[in-house]
């Protein structure tokens, strides 16, 4: 399959799970990844099993500036995001320190949307891009000690 020969295909969270099913199927579509996470070993041994172009960025997306220096490195247009990266920090609200209520909010929302807002700018520019971003059904039914998290 080529269908996204030609294509870069941006996966954060890319060293879970999901991300990894995420960036094998892009890759097998003909796309380039570039694989995102902060688990180097972890993406590392991803990398290793696709083929073509494959980019590694540890930064972690929470400090952006940081993360937008390390892929203008790159010098990739991003044609495809996948908004993967998530974390949980669990606890009863009022037991909940405000730095786990920063991270969890800082990395699973406000990256979303800065990291989208960066790549918008050349997909507008080129009439051609894809944004998905993965949510969790607990964002709509809720749970426990996740007020942070829903």
């Amino acid at each position: 399959m080529s269908e996204f020969k030609n294509k870069v295909a941006l996966i954060t969270g890319a060293s879970g799970a999901i991300g990894k099913d995420i960036a094998s199927t892009l890759n097998k579509s003909g796309a380039a990844v570039i694989l995102c996470g902060t688990k180097i070993d972890v993406l590392e041994d991803i990398a290793s099993d696709l083929s073509g172009e494959v980019e590694i960025i540890t930064e972690n997306i929470k400090n952006f500036e940081k993360f937008e220096k390390s892929l203008l490195e790159k010098k990739l247009n991003v044609d495809i995001l996948v908004n993967n990266a998530g974390i949980t920090k669990d606890n009863l609200l009022i037991r909940m320190k405000a730095e786990d209520i920063d991270n969890v909010i800082d990395i699973n929302l406000l990256s979303l949307i800065k990291i989208s807002k960066y790549v918008l700018k050349n997909m507008m520019k080129q009439k051609f891009g894809r944004i998905i971003s993965i949510s969790s059904v607990v964002g709509f039914t809720g749970n426990p000690g996740q007020v942070n998290y829903c």
